[in-house]
């Protein structure tokens, strides 16, 4: 699959409607020839690894029922040339209790820190054969992956008034850089427009990860990840937490 680095962050909460989720009798065999038309329609996305786009991060922490006790939220301006990253945090506010603060200039240093790091690893990893890309990961269509993986065809559904097919992907052998779950498949484009995943096997101090993905093909063609919400309930300096991560983009634009 020669999907690129599209956006190097992650994204924001999905509004799309979801129905009917139990599984058809189709066997695996079946869907050979509908697994090879999402492998070819997302092997003929253009390249590009140069955008701007502006992105909202929601950061939530939680007790143990999911209800909010603290978040953080931040807006800012990306831009990635040649893969390379670099941006303006617009504002950033916390709130606690009713009450909100500007850490405006914390996220800032946080942003620069990320951005550096993120850098250094593409300068690291520049001209490497078999890396896997930022999109690739979640994706179990393309020939290496697929026979690591069992597929059934669910009932399908519509999102935003499109008809869609609804493939479930189960990994055979769990791994924590194996992603399963439910894909939700454009019946006429055969576009991935939704993931709701989950690693097949728990990363290390994480109990439970779930993740939410909105797809979208852009006019020029490109495919971008346009929001999720990913659920997260792990260690952290030998402290349980949970935090739900709800990321947006807006104002996506390809630049030559």
């Amino acid at each position: 699959m020669k999907m690129k680095r599209y956006l190097v962050f992650p994204i924001m909460f999905s509004y799309f409607f979801i129905n009917g989720l139990y599984a058809t009798s189709a066997r695996a065999e079946d869907l050979t020839p509908m697994l090879d038309k999402i492998s070819k329609r997302m092997n003929s996305y253009p390249g590009n690894n140069n955008w701007k786009y502006g992105i909202v991060t929601k950061s939530i922490e939680t007790n143990e029922q999911w209800q909010p006790k603290k978040t953080t939220i931040s807006k800012a301006i990306i831009k990635v040339v040649d893969s390379m990253v670099s941006g303006e945090l617009l504002e950033a506010v916390e709130i606690e209790n009713g009450n909100s603060k500007d850490i405006s200039q914390k996220i800032a240093t946080q942003l620069k820190e990320q951005m550096e790091s993120a850098n250094k690893e593409t300068a690291k990893r520049k001209g490497q054969k078999g890396i896997e890309n930022a999109l690739d990961i979640f994706f179990p269509f393309n020939d290496n992956k697929r026979a690591k993986f069992e597929f059934r065809l669910l009932n399908g559904a519509d999102i935003n008034e499109r008809p869609v097919l609804i493939i479930e992907a189960l990994a055979k052998e769990k791994d924590a850089r194996l992603f399963e779950g439910k894909y939700y498949i454009d019946e006429e484009t055969y576009d991935v427009l939704k993931a709701q995943i989950t690693p097949s096997k728990n990363p290390k101090f994480v109990k439970d990860m779930y993740m939410d993905i909105d797809f979208e093909v852009l006019p020029e063609g490109n495919f971008i990840r346009r929001r999720s919400k990913t659920r997260v309930n792990g260690s952290f300096l030998f402290k349980r937490t949970w935090i739900i991560f709800e990321e947006e983009y807006f104002d996506v634009k390809i630049l030559n």
